[in-house]
């Protein structure tokens, strides 16, 4: 993925790209080949960015998404989580986000009505960045 026109947004799980409500066009993960796709259901949430969801196993692995950006620019990552009992075990889940090998932000999930939001400004140096 490019930040060719300088902001992508993602739906992740999603299966086809489509503009919303306010004109952002959302690209769809759905060439990512790792992890699986499920559709969720939230009270009182239409927005179509919130209705899928991609998820990985709980293993030691690390995955993630390769972007294409320009070395010694500077961008603005926004993360948007929202929980949505999509295997229906009603349970919150925690995990770490990272940009490459660095640290960005444990992501806990503790209402199902709450959009977790993680925003973070980074100089990129090399042509690609991995959000993991």
């Amino acid at each position: 993925m490019s930040f060719d026109s300088g902001f992508v947004s993602f739906d992740c799980g999603g299966k086809e790209n489509f503009t919303d409500e306010i004109g952002l066009e959302w690209t769809s993960d759905i060439k990512l080949i790792y992890g699986e796709t499920a559709g969720i259901s939230v009270a009182n949430e239409t927005r179509r960015q919130y209705q899928t969801l991609r998820y990985f196993p709980a293993d030691s692995r690390k995955y993630c998404y390769t972007l294409n950006v320009i070395s010694r620019s500077r961008y603005l990552l926004r993360a948007t989580f929202l929980y949505g009992n999509f295997d229906n075990n009603n349970v919150y889940p925690k995990f770490d986000i990272s940009v490459g090998a660095t640290y960005w932000s444990t992501i806990v999930i503790s209402d199902a009505s709450t959009i977790e939001v993680r925003e973070l400004i980074f100089l990129a140096l090399s042509p690609t960045i991995s959000v993991c």
